[in-house]
């Protein structure tokens, strides 16, 4: 019976995960406030967002992530130039991960996670200090070490950016928004999750 309910929970925690992404907005007329911001897991960019259901979708998707992959590791890290006024699109979201839930029966009931977006506006322009501000990442911090060029490995509770949003640059075309929530070893319930935001720099 518990085990039931375990599972109902989770599921209607993805159904209201699902119904945020399904909002629209005016991409246009979006400002977002830097003051008093309490973002977490969810951001103005969930808007612009569509899941991806299709086996043939998905392959692409990771098609063109591994893409990116190769290209980042082929970047000199010296070379890569990043300022508040730099202007990106969105293009991709993806919240991936495992949850695993210990019931009395002794057997541990393991849930994971993928879910793709594609950006159904992928035309409009955001700049750095946009971005920063939607994830309250701020506009008052050192420019020399960061944007970070390297994704920090999360595992620990108390590793430095866990459940914090972050701002990586792989590269001077691509700026990653990213949150890993990592909560090992616990007495009833652990998890790893990633969220992740792609946005590539605009042409114009």
């Amino acid at each position: 019976m518990k085990q039931t309910i375990y599972i109902f929970i989770f599921a209607f925690g993805l159904l209201s995960f699902h119904n945020l992404f399904g909002q629209k907005v005016d991409g246009n007329n979006i400002e977002p406030n830097c003051q008093n911001r309490q973002t977490y897991l969810t951001s103005m960019f969930d808007n612009f967002l569509i899941e991806l259901k299709s086996n043939d979708s998905l392959e692409k998707f990771k098609t063109a992530i591994d893409s990116m992959k190769k290209e980042w590791s082929k970047s000199d890290s010296s070379n890569i130039r990043f300022s508040l006024s730099d202007k990106w699109n969105l293009f991709y979201f993806q919240f991936s991960g495992s949850e695993h839930h210990f019931v009395p029966s002794g057997i541990p009931l393991g849930i994971d996670i993928n879910r793709c977006y594609n950006s159904t506006n992928k035309d409009t322009v955001f700049t750095s200090k946009q971005i920063f501000c939607e994830f309250n990442i701020g506009d008052s911090i050192s420019l020399k070490d960061y944007p970070l060029k390297y994704f920090p490995t999360i595992y620990e509770r108390v590793d430095e950016f866990n459940a914090k949003w972050t701002a990586i640059l792989p590269n001077s075309e691509y700026l990653i928004i990213r949150m890993v929530h990592s909560y090992p070893n616990g007495n009833a319930t652990s998890w790893y999750k990633e969220r992740t935001y792609y946005f590539s720099k605009a042409k114009n």
